[in-house]
């Protein structure tokens, strides 16, 4: 593994992920560089559910080599990429979700959209790629439904002994999520969290996305997780701009304003809720709890 990892990188790697991911991580690198031709192997230090790595494929060119545990988001995002096919997503090359390897095409210069330093140029661009994605028809049975995302977090908030305000959110949360279930009735591919990291410069001078969960819904319930991670607050008032945002989108895609702001609501509610039943320590309850207010203030000057 010399030259793959910069010094400390392996320790903090091992320290994080712990024995058995890191393990499997050495030891996909041996397997899968030989098997798929990889060299110029480099670490991407970005600690999250999976490593990444940089290489160069003769057969492919700049790629990234995507190992971790196998679990489902793996197989969805496999198979996401899959019917995608390369048009608005960098492309899959090879694949062992079995096994917890991608190969996967590398946008360059790869530069993401949180990049953009004015607020109303990012919002200008995800309208972009949001009119360019595919929507595909699925058949609901292949892929999560978004409606099963709410009512899985919903049904986990109930049982955990955890934040009463969240679990409350997250019971709201789910009774807004059912009335724009039954308004909003297609059924397509969504990418599933097309967020400012997720979406990347290429050198075709578009940006492509990265990184799908694949989950069924409607188009309306792929815009709110770019509003969740837009930094509202660093701002005087993070209300006002988030409101702006929320009517210019509406402006922009022709969606009524108000079901942009319940979306939001049960967005910021859901991914509240998936840190606690991550596992977050309870001194991180308070600012989850602001996320969730936030979106219930939007949500009042809808009502």
């Amino acid at each position: 593994m010399e030259g793959v990892f910069a010094p400390g990188e392996w320790e903090k790697l091992y320290r994080h992920f712990g024995e058995d991911v890191a393990g499997k991580v050495r030891d996909g690198l041996a397997r899968y560089g030989r098997r798929w031709g990889l060299r110029d192997l480099r670490f991407i230090p970005y600690y999250s559910v999976n490593c990444l790595f940089t290489a160069c494929s003769g057969q492919y060119g700049d790629v990234v080599l995507k190992l971790g545990p196998v679990c489902p988001e793996m197989l969805t995002e496999c198979a996401a990429l899959r019917d995608f096919d390369g048009r608005g997503f960098c492309r899959l090359y090879e694949a062992e979700p079995e096994d917890g390897a991608l190969l996967l095409e590398r946008i360059l210069p790869g530069t993401p959209l949180r990049a953009v330093k004015d607020r109303e140029r990012r919002l200008e661009l995800f309208c972009g790629v949001y009119r360019e994605l595919p929507r595909l028809p699925m058949q609901e049975g292949r892929y999560p439904t978004y409606q099963g995302w709410v009512e899985k977090i919903a049904a986990t908030m109930r049982r955990l002994p955890a934040s009463p305000e969240l679990s409350g959110a997250m019971q709201r949360a789910r009774t807004v999520f059912g009335s724009l279930w039954d308004r909003y009735p297609q059924r397509i591919l969504l990418h599933g969290d097309l967020h400012h990291d997720n979406i990347l410069l290429s050198g075709e001078g578009g940006y492509r996305a990265i990184d799908p969960k694949g989950v069924i819904g409607d188009p309306l319930f792929g815009l709110a997780r770019f509003l969740l991670n837009e930094p509202y607050g660093q701002e005087a008032r993070p209300l006002d701009f988030l409101q702006e945002d929320v009517e210019e989108l509406a402006a922009r895609l022709g969606y009524p304003a108000g079901d942009i702001a319940r979306c939001f609501y049960v967005e910021a509610a859901m991914c509240s809720c998936w840190s606690v039943e991550d596992g977050a320590p309870a001194e991180e309850y308070p600012a989850l709890e602001r996320e969730a207010a936030l979106a219930a203030s939007l949500l009042a000057r809808y009502e």
